[in-house]
């Protein structure tokens, strides 16, 4: 049976957690691994080593109204979390499919060519 697809986001970004691929790094370099931390804001940072990269989870998602460059959590920002919470997303929004691209700063935010957020 042939599926029918109305609508397909073709802009979709793919937010993962930092610590998605930890379990699958040598336990002598985990130390190193790319991990989440909450700043007292209460934004989420990825920390790779001594360099911190804050989440913008507060700027996406969002009516411009509600907008802010501090908070952003991870696990509850629209666009990121787990598959399901962007499955029950795109229900709300009655999205059928999605193309997803990585992040903007892509696989240099990993190898340290990134720029650095605030």
């Amino acid at each position: 049976m042939a599926r029918d697809y109305r609508i397909i986001s073709a802009d979709s970004h793919l937010q993962l957690a930092a610590e998605r691929w930890t379990q699958h790094i040598p336990a002598k370099y985990r130390d190193q691994a790319p991990r989440t931390v909450r700043l007292p804001d209460g934004t989420d940072t990825t920390v790779i080593n001594d360099k911190s990269f804050r989440f913008h989870g507060g700027l996406v998602g969002r009516p411009y109204e509600n907008r802010s460059p501090v908070g952003g959590r991870f696990e509850t920002s629209p666009g990121a979390g787990s598959p399901e919470q962007r499955l029950r997303e795109q229900d709300v929004d009655g999205i059928d499919g999605e193309v997803l691209y990585t992040y903007v700063q892509g696989a240099s935010f990993y190898g340290g060519t990134a720029s650095r957020g605030t």
